[in-house]
């Protein structure tokens, strides 16, 4: 199974591909909906799928429901997680993640929260540090900021380090 997501990177999407052994030309899963690969049979007349009738079978196919989506998705991203950042092969990742989604399901199925983007303290301690005055360019490049940003962060570094400098 080959899951595709979007990025908060324009024009960037991120496949992520399941363990080897895995059914070549298996549906597809990516942010707007489901694909199967071409020449694939549902076993369903024209346009049953869809909810469509007959005449429109060739009108473009809505998307299915989010829900199932979701769920695809934030299984992938734990298995990632869990394999990437902390190690685990990916039977046992892949196992770990339906649980924890499961669990998520459970405590928190139906309502929307809210998840923060990651802390950028550090970067903006790091864009802070590294900046000489005449590494603008690395620095835009490096971290994928814009030189408006750059220098807003330079000017919230310098507030601070002259906050934390004053006497109590």
């Amino acid at each position: 199974m080959t899951l595709t997501t979007n990025t908060s990177r324009p024009n960037h999407t991120a496949t992520h591909t399941a363990s080897p052994g895995s059914t070549p030309g298996a549906t597809r899963y990516t942010a707007h909906g489901f694909q199967r690969p071409p020449g694939h049979s549902t076993g369903q007349s024209p346009g049953h799928s869809t909810g469509q009738t007959p005449g429109q079978a060739n009108a473009p196919a809505r998307s299915r429901p989010a829900r199932i989506e979701n769920v695809q998705l934030l299984e992938a991203e734990f298995t990632n997680i869990l394999r990437d950042r902390i190690g685990l092969n990916h039977r046992f990742a892949a196992e770990w993640a339906q649980e924890l989604v499961d669990g998520m399901r459970q405590t928190y199925g139906g309502k929307n929260i809210h998840i923060p983007a990651p802390d950028k303290t550090r970067r903006d301690a790091a864009i802070f540090a590294q900046y000489n005055g005449t590494n603008t360019a690395e620095i835009l490049r490096t971290y994928g900021i814009s030189r408006t940003r750059m220098f807003d962060i330079l000017e919230e570094q310098r507030a601070l380090k002259k906050a934390a400098a004053k006497p109590v």
